[in-house]
């Protein structure tokens, strides 16, 4: 779709004229992939590699020759990961790897508006954490993440479009409200663009458009670094919106954005107004979907510090039955860690008093180790046999010239019942 040219955002199509209008092309493709369908339908039959499959390779690619190669590359790639595919089938997004670190700093997901029976997936740029999110994890599992949500929402949409009739494809709106230069990160964009390049082979005419609104005045530095590592079909597909604030319908109303406009209707004067399907942060009237929290009101939030060099601090936690809403002692204590870079030391105590005494005293719950950062984030469970204060250390005092940042998460885990026979202090993480 060229750059301007808005009439394939809008365009609906018939797929029973297609498959007629592409017969020959289809038959021609299906012979030349006939074994690759073969080999992946016997792995699964969520998805079916029928006609409606081969179509969207034949309209992305014009020919069947031109596409027998992307669509072997597919096939291959779905015969490759057919068990993480599985694990889409029956845990959906919880079962692409990574998942509940991925969604810990990211602000992403799909709203149920759909634009003239299009599904709609948002992103908020500002309301993610991706520097710590590529702390977390490496550019590999990020881009693996991306092409497996991906795999969610074109199986959606190939359901859809069975289902109606009419070719279905995925509106993607970036909100760029308030993001920040400085809370960019090439690690993602890189991840972004490698997930991008594989889409375009695995998903053909799965992306309908992607709508940028609340443009930044520094876009332009950031498309500078951005625009190389994606393929240009995504490109091609992008529209700048320019409402700079679609929260606000009074200063900066979401009709002043064809994009956003084209999910709206009219009130009894005309005017345009917002759809009830659209969350109020996009000018819409619904409440914010629970994906799209941002990342800092979420309650499963990290809390960010920094230890300076030759430093350390110490975080008190209580731990009592009141806190442990209904839960008896002994109880299990969860954390998570993230270190920006390089490494620090963390350990806890428990201070209490025991049953008759007047005097504390402090127990080691966890024994301090130094994590670094390239452990990514940093999950274990610890046991405490009794209410007192927890006491967190952060040790820096040996690095002499560099403070830490770290993101730390602890909380108790409703989920187990401890047994106090076989309570054991956590030595490593």
């Amino acid at each position: 779709m060229p750059v301007g040219d808005d009439s394939a955002i809008y365009k609906r199509e018939n797929i029973e004229d297609l498959l007629a209008t592409h017969t020959d092309a289809i038959a021609s493709l299906r012979d030349a992939v006939a074994d690759e369908v073969k080999s992946a339908s016997a792995i699964s039959t969520t998805v079916l590699y029928d006609d409606i499959f081969l179509l969207r390779y034949i309209m992305s690619h014009k020919t069947a020759e031109a596409a027998i190669k992307p669509c072997k590359e597919t096939l291959s790639w779905r015969i490759e990961n057919a068990d993480t595919l599985h694990m889409l089938t029956t845990e959906g997004i919880k079962g692409i790897p990574n998942a509940s670190t991925f969604m810990k700093f990211q602000t992403v997901g799909e709203i149920t508006t759909k634009f003239g029976g299009w599904t709609t997936y948002v992103v908020r740029t500002a309301h993610s954490d991706l520097p710590a999110l590529m702390g977390a994890m490496s550019v590999e599992q990020v881009s693996d993440y991306l092409t497996y949500s991906k795999e969610i929402n074109w199986r959606e949409c190939d359901q859809l479009t069975r289902a109606t009739g009419i070719l279905v494809k995925n509106i993607s709106v970036i909100d760029m409200n308030g993001f920040s230069f400085f809370g960019a990160d090439k690690r993602f964009f890189k991840a972004l663009g490698d997930s991008s390049k594989r889409s375009a082979i695995v998903f053909p005419q799965f992306l309908g458009a992607t709508v940028i609104v609340n443009v930044p005045s520094f876009l332009s530095v950031l498309m500078k670094v951005f625009s190389p590592l994606m393929p240009q079909s995504a490109l091609d597909k992008q529209r700048f919106c320019k409402v700079k604030n679609s929260a606000d319908p009074i200063k900066s109303p979401a009709s002043g954005c064809p994009y956003l406009n084209m999910f709206g209707g009219q009130n009894a004067e005309g005017l345009t107004c917002p759809v009830a399907g659209l969350p109020t942060f996009l000018g819409g009237q619904e409440p914010c979907p629970a994906a799209l929290i941002p990342v800092a009101d979420r309650e499963d939030r990290l809390t960010k510090i920094t230890v300076g060099a030759r430093s350390n601090k110490m975080i008190e936690m209580e731990i009592n039955t009141e806190k442990l809403m209904g839960m008896t002692f002994p109880c299990r204590l969860k954390y998570e860690i993230l270190v920006a870079g390089y490494g620090i030391s963390v350990g806890a105590k428990l201070k209490s008093k025991s049953q008759g005494e007047t005097k504390e005293e402090e127990k080691v719950v966890l024994v301090a180790r130094k994590i670094k950062a390239e452990e990514g984030l940093v999950v274990g469970t610890f046991d405490v046999l009794k209410e007192g204060t927890l006491l967190i250390e952060f040790d820096n005092t040996y690095s002499y010239l560099r403070s830490k940042t770290v993101q730390y998460r602890f909380d108790f885990d409703m989920s187990v019942t401890v047994d106090a026979g076989n309570v054991e202090v956590e030595v490593a993480f």
